[in-house]
């Protein structure tokens, strides 16, 4: 019967907890397992698995490991929030994070978490650049970002944050997602990425992953080369914008050639056609 309300109207797991008592109704614990792992899926769905508890002494036993790790997670998500310069609240409808300079590489598991679990469905522009987060700091949320994360994603900012070749592999699998179709800019700039990660990266733009970018920023610390490895797969477009170092200004021409004229920049903000 709970099946087949849920598929007829629904409602959140919250509301619909709310309205269903398991008082002297006698569950095999295994199944109880089942729905309380559903209710403690989410680090913002504390009160929905507190209140299935509260009906049942089986459902009490069989929640309260979830209960406790979730009041860990909460306390842990209240740092990153105020990390983020954001109240819980709004994470629903925040469409762009700029974490402040507080931001540590030991938040991003919980960033992870919170957009695994669809808590910030409207987020279109993740910033993290200049954090000097590392490989490590940034992979739970690429990881995430590779499992079809935040949909309506359309700006990832990576510049400044110590990355390498793991990150650029970390990318590779992201940017093949389909969810990532939307993603339209894209900030590598004053990362040390190099060889194995690059070709990587370059091999999924090359199968059409993220078909939709148009924004590529690099710099003078990856070589004329791979800029070109990543550079030749975006798709000819009057609005490519590809912010390369004047130290590689011999491939703009190239990217002239391919459509990209109207607003090639260097990565310093001036225009390529000054």
């Amino acid at each position: 019967a709970l099946r087949a309300r849920s598929s007829r109207s629904k409602p959140a797991i919250p509301e619909l907890i709310r309205n269903i008592s398991l008082s002297g109704v006698e569950l095999p614990h295994d199944v109880l397992l089942v729905v309380c792992s559903r209710l403690t899926a989410s680090p913002l769905a504390l009160a929905a698995a507190a209140a299935f508890a509260s009906t049942s002494r089986a459902a009490l036993a069989a929640v309260q490991p979830g209960i406790a790790a979730h009041e860990r997670w909460r306390a842990r998500i209240g740092t990153l929030c105020q990390h983020l310069a954001m109240a819980p609240a709004r994470l629903r409808a925040t469409r762009r994070i700029h974490p402040t300079p507080a931001l540590r590489a030991t938040d991003m598991a919980s960033l992870a978490r919170l957009l695994d679990c669809g808590a910030v469905p409207s987020l279109e522009r993740l910033d993290l650049s200049g954090k000097s987060l590392g490989d490590e700091g940034v992979r739970p949320v690429l990881d995430a970002l590779a499992r079809g994360a935040c949909p309506l994603l359309r700006a990832l900012g990576l510049g400044h944050d110590e990355l390498g070749d793991a990150s650029c592999v970390a990318l590779a699998a992201m940017a093949a997602h389909p969810a990532r179709a939307r993603l339209e800019a894209l900030d590598l700039s004053q990362n040390a990425l190099s060889g194995s990660g690059v070709a990587a990266l370059a091999g999924a733009l090359h199968a059409r992953a993220c078909p939709s970018l148009l924004q590529l920023q690099l710099d003078e610390r990856l070589s004329e080369d791979r800029c070109r490895d990543l550079a030749e797969p975006l798709a000819p477009s009057a609005g490519l914008l590809l912010c390369v170092a004047h130290a590689h200004a011999p491939l703009l021409p190239e990217a002239f050639a391919r459509g990209a004229c109207a607003n090639a920049a260097f990565a310093d903000g001036t225009s390529a056609l000054a």
